[in-house]
């Protein structure tokens, strides 16, 4: 109840120009009623501000984990997929194309997904906003 007195207070500055001050007390008066207003809003919002900035983050640390696995991918395919199947090709090793195909199923189109994916979260995230 206090506080609804405090805040009923800081928000009317009429009850100003009902009493008799001097020109300097009314201007001080005012200056500190700025500085309530101010000090309550900034305790108003900064718990939204660092919850921002923690959506922010987490944005970006997605970002990075989806790049981090693209180029996981991309790894298996050029030094794993490819070489094997230069291998198999030239009868140097006993697994065939289908073997190879069935170890590693759908891995182009996978990678293919997940760079779609990581670019439009990276655009995303340059373009974030709270109402994103």
């Amino acid at each position: 109840m206090q506080r609804n007195k405090t805040t009923n207070f800081v928000d009317n500055a009429d009850f100003i120009d009902d009493v008799t001050l001097t020109q300097n007390e009314r201007n001080a008066a005012l200056r500190i009623l700025r500085v309530l207003r101010y000090y309550r809003q900034y305790h108003l919002t900064r718990p939204i501000f660092k919850m921002m900035r923690q959506q922010k983050y987490l944005v970006l640390e997605l970002v990075e984990t989806e790049k981090n696995y693209v180029q996981r991918l991309e790894i298996c395919v050029n030094c794993f997929l490819r070489p094997l199947q230069a291998l198999s090709e030239g009868g140097q090793i006993k697994v065939t194309k289908q073997q190879l195909k069935d170890i590693f199923i759908n891995i182009e189109q996978i990678i293919n997904f997940h760079r779609i994916l990581a670019d439009e979260l990276e655009d995303a995230a340059q373009n974030w906003t709270v109402h994103s």
